[in-house]
């Protein structure tokens, strides 16, 4: 039975991994990640990282920035079957109100087609796409959804990076025996 490498519970069913690391959940997977660019990584090295992404070029219009992680809703339903989620992408303001306005138009379309949750989601999605258009990135100010959306990257990197490097090492270790 494996163990969460960020709490140390064992893991009955299901879970998250990275590598070979397994988390319980995607809060501890989430958690370690973070713990991970913290131990690994030099904190200028993770501001820089934010400062590249905030004040680079947009990844959806290589536009001007500045970036951050913006957030859509989206829904649709049919008969007895729906779906809703919340997308977040890295973008520019130009490219985020687009995708909140798209958002808002699917959702407003194929939102209500279910029963009985498409009817009772579906408003739900509609405002909380409306109220994302007054939550803009700001010019000099990065937000802390983006902060951390980089650390757990950067944490999942440098996870990646020490397994591939634990295994160089064993694979090393077994030449070095056979010889």
């Amino acid at each position: 039975m494996k163990k969460c490498s960020h709490c140390s519970k064992r893991i009955a069913f299901g879970g998250e991994s990275l590598g070979t690391e397994a988390y319980c959940n995607k809060r501890c997977l989430k958690a370690g990640l973070l713990a991970a660019a913290d131990f690994y990584l030099t904190e200028d090295i993770i501001q820089s990282q934010i400062d590249t992404v905030h004040k680079g070029p947009c990844p959806k219009c290589q536009g001007e920035g500045p970036n951050d992680l913006q957030s859509h809703y989206l829904i649709w339903s049919i008969i007895l079957l729906t779906s809703h989620k919340e997308v977040s992408e890295v973008c520019c303001k130009s490219c985020g109100i687009k995708k909140k306005v798209g958002g808002l138009a699917f959702s407003t379309l194929c939102g209500w087609w279910g029963f009985p949750f498409g009817l009772i989601l579906t408003p739900v999605q509609i405002i909380r796409n409306i109220g994302s258009l007054f939550q803009m990135p700001k010019l000099n100010k990065v937000s802390k959804q983006l902060t951390e959306n980089i650390r757990m990257h950067l944490g999942a990197e440098a996870v990646l990076e020490k397994v591939q490097l634990d295994a160089q090492e064993m694979k090393a270790a077994e030449t070095e025996i056979q010889v």
